[in-house]
């Protein structure tokens, strides 16, 4: 940051630019804006903060940006410190229960090109040099170029934009590895800002293009944030950071400063990434693991079960390979259990470089709904892992929060999956088969044969899978129910590739719906679904049925 500049949106500036160009008889003109500083005292604060739909920034608006990154933090502040926070808000909006101060009175979204330059120069400002922003019309003139919302172009990247080169358009990009292609980054918040206060934020569509009806003059500053306007946050940190702000906020990614006069073709692309932990890291994995939870919103539809809650809070992971869904942030988690992840979780697993300054019921506030592990460099294997999440907070929908708290207790106490002698072992077994067979299952229809499971294909690696362990979590149990083709005398084994042998599988019709369905807060083990599943059925399936599932 560089040192504090002269405010001209100020409405007592505006006011006077308009008396020396139009009328001098105007006492002021309104209040559009309130510039704000936010200053929390506590982590709820904080995540209040993330919460909103406010475009929230560490740094001061009225001070020179000599480097813009993505987060800021003034030197010598100890990085588990909260610090304060700025935005841009209107009269009568509604705002977090945050203590703030306002800084001051503005005059914002001007369709007046010649009002705004005038306000500029009046504090020194050259307006060819700065950049600043002029609203379309309402009324249909003025704006120039592209009127009020111009006709629209299609960009060298695809997509829908307005013509009126001035008005940012583009899109948000992601490597899929196994398609060897570069795939559009779904519903993402694109927020792009002037050389001062004026923020403008739109959201990718399904193949990741995005538009913003107003005309850029001189420097823009652009971000992606990594959340929805459905209530989807992905948060995660990268190596070296910098302040606890940025584990409490979605992932966001600063672009750069923008020039125009030509906003409406910009492209970002996440490649494949090197270096563990970097920006492109991290960048890619939130992109990818974005991607696949609306993948398993559109499976979910189509296979008509309940999609994961519309507002969920999901964590990427540089270092690690697994994931877990806790799905804390949608109930009130028991104080036993949230000690015990607390312990299980923070202060050994990736929460653990926050944990010893953070009291034990602010870090609760960090645990996510769900945790992804980014460290793959396959597509294919992290959208496995995410659908397998997903499909646990599909599964929670499903279900009541005292079913959710055992599951958690239970993998807690059995220090993961655990085995067929672990505490609540029937519950576990069942929870995570199901989530296995539908990660396995969405994965084989987003990459078919380009895929780097052992066997070729995640339907075929379902078909050779038995139990994760002996006698414990039936992965492929039912696949086998689902598909058309009997197994009888194919060699499966365990996932630990012990326990090989026969599968005896003349069971086939049954939908991903109805088995769903049957997934309740009463169906705690494989042999209450199983029996669930063949009540009422003829004779012939039950035995199909009983002799499948005896060999798991």
């Amino acid at each position: 940051m560089g040192p504090p500049r002269e405010n001209p949106y100020t409405v007592e500036n505006f006011t006077a630019a308009y008396n020396e160009l139009y009328n001098p008889d105007i006492t002021s003109l309104p209040v559009t804006n309130f510039y704000i500083k936010f200053t929390p005292n506590t982590h709820e604060q904080l995540e209040l903060l993330s919460n909103s739909e406010l475009n929230i920034v560490e740094f001061p608006l009225d001070r020179e940006v000599t480097h813009l990154g993505d987060f800021y933090i003034e030197h010598g502040t100890p990085r588990d410190q909260i610090v304060p926070m700025y935005a841009v808000v209107t009269p009568g909006q509604v705002l977090p229960q945050v203590p703030y101060t306002n800084l001051a009175n503005l005059y914002l979204g001007s369709s007046d090109e010649a009002l705004v330059r005038q306000a500029l120069r009046r504090k020194g400002y050259n307006p060819d040099d700065i950049g600043y922003v002029i609203e379309p019309n309402v009324d249909g003139g003025g704006g120039g170029g592209g009127g009020g919302g111009g006709e629209f172009t299609t960009n060298s990247c695809g997509c829908q934009v307005y013509s009126d080169s001035r008005k940012p358009g583009g899109c948000i990009k992601v490597k899929d590895v196994q398609k060897n292609t570069f795939q559009g980054v779904r519903q993402v918040r694109i927020v792009i800002k002037d050389s001062f206060f004026d923020f403008h934020t739109a959201y990718t569509d399904d193949a990741g293009c995005f538009k913003v009806n107003s005309r850029f003059f001189g420097n823009a500053f652009m971000w992606v944030h990594f959340n929805s306007d459905s209530g989807l946050k992905i948060r995660g940190v990268k190596t070296g950071w910098a302040s606890i702000v940025q584990w409490i906020f979605p992932v966001k990614h600063h672009l750069g400063t923008i020039r125009g006069p030509y906003y409406n073709d910009i492209q970002v692309k996440y490649d494949s990434w090197s270096d563990e932990g970097s920006d492109a890291h991290v960048y890619w994995g939130a992109a990818t693991v974005g991607n696949a939870v609306h993948e398993f919103h559109d499976f979910a539809v189509s296979d008509n079960i309940n999609p994961s809650p519309s507002h969920l809070d999901i964590f990427v992971g540089k270092h690690l390979r697994y994931g877990y869904t806790l799905m804390t942030g949608q109930y009130e988690i028991a104080a036993a259990i949230g000690l015990g992840i607390s312990g299980a979780l923070f202060w050994t697993g990736p929460f653990g470089q926050i944990a010893a300054n953070i009291a034990t019921a602010s870090i609760l506030l960090y645990l996510p709904d769900v945790f992804v592990g980014i460290n793959y460099h396959n597509s294919d294997e992290l959208k496995e892992l995410t659908y397998h999440e997903i499909a646990h907070s599909s599964h929670y929908v499903n279900v009541n929060i005292g079913y959710w708290d055992a599951l958690v207790w239970a993998e807690i106490v059995a220090g993961g999956h655990g085995s067929s002698s672990s505490p609540n072992a029937g519950l576990i077994s069942l929870v995570e088969s199901w989530a296995e067979f539908v990660g396995e299952t969405y994965a084989h229809r987003t990459y078919l044969n380009l895929n780097t499971s052992q066997f070729g294909s995640w339907l075929i690696q379902l078909e050779r899978t038995r139990n994760e362990s002996i006698h414990h979590i039936p992965i492929g149990f039912y696949n086998d129910l689902v598909d058309n083709s009997p197994d009888t005398g194919l060699f499966v084994c365990d996932q630990d590739f012990l326990n090989c042998g026969s599968i005896d599988d003349q069971a086939s019709g049954f939908s991903i719906s109805q088995m769903y369905n049957l997934l309740t807060f009463n169906t705690s083990s494989p042999q209450e679904f199983k029996d669930k599943l063949i009540d009422g059925v003829q004779q012939s399936i039950k035995i199909q049925v009983n002799n499948l599932f005896n060999d798991y």
